[in-house]
């Protein structure tokens, strides 16, 4: 358990240093360099595994996002605090249950780094959206740009999720690049609302949910069952249904609340 807990005491630690001085937030590398040659550690340091690097995109992106999301937060301590105790207590979460899978497999719990990743890459969009909308509104930064970076984590996000759950490498790199083109587009599209950039960024988190959610029911089941066509349609259309229903009151619940400028 000694991994765990010093990837928890490394990123406390690095938390708890730029709430005191923000000018040291170089170190931010020292801690991606800790994520990574602890979960080298688990994989006994064959780095030419490719499971070891599919691993590490959800670590790796989320402490990125969560970075970024501290930095371009508003001068409030308490949410700033927020952040880094909801990413410290999420690292710790990651590491155990990869610590239990490697090295003490009879008490892992089936599917809880699938369950965990998932949600996690759920936070780390919020993240990266909301701060990408910040950057454009308060910053000017480039719209396109960010759109090239957001694309590269879409991609890398989807195809881990289609990954982890066992559809082929081919099909995950095929749908993972539709699907990431898709969302940029709905994120070109979001960024001309007069919604603030927290709105903005549960818009796409949402938006993500429901695409990634559909794309798997559709993955799972049309392309290991011909026979079922016809069955699987049905579910796969009465799903998508429910999908747009709660995405649609979501949104308007979103939207009916929010602030506008």
């Amino acid at each position: 358990m000694l991994i765990p807990f010093l990837v928890l005491f490394a990123t406390l630690g690095f938390f708890v240093g730029i709430l005191i001085n923000p000018n040291i937030i170089y170190l931010s590398i020292l801690v991606l360099l800790v994520i990574f040659f602890s979960l080298a550690k688990f994989y006994s340091w064959k780095l030419k595994n490719k499971n070891f690097w599919y691993f590490l995109i959800t670590p790796f992106l989320f402490f990125i996002s969560s970075v970024l999301f501290f930095i371009l937060l508003e001068e409030s301590f308490f949410l700033k605090c927020v952040v880094a105790g909801l990413f410290v207590l999420l690292q710790w979460f990651i590491y155990k249950n990869i610590f239990f899978l490697f090295k003490k497999p009879e008490k892992y719990q089936p599917n809880s780094i699938r369950n965990i990743f998932n949600f996690i890459n759920l936070i780390s969009i919020f993240f990266f959206t909301s701060s990408f909308y910040a950057l454009i509104i308060f910053v000017g930064a480039s719209v396109w740009l960010l759109s090239i970076f957001l694309f590269l984590i879409i991609f890398l996000i989807l195809f881990q999720f289609f990954w982890i759950n066992k559809i082929s490498e081919k099909k995950a790199w095929f749908f993972a690049l539709i699907f990431g083109l898709i969302f940029i587009e709905i994120f070109l599209i979001v960024s001309f609302l007069p919604t603030n950039f927290y709105v903005n960024g549960l818009i796409l988190t949402l938006i993500y949910f429901n695409i990634k959610n559909i794309s798997k029911k559709y993955l799972l089941n049309v392309f290991y069952s011909e026979e079922n066509n016809k069955s699987l349609k049905k579910v796969i259309q009465r799903v998508t249904v429910q999908y747009l229903i709660i995405n649609i009151l979501t949104l308007a619940l979103i939207l009916g609340t929010a602030q506008y400028y």
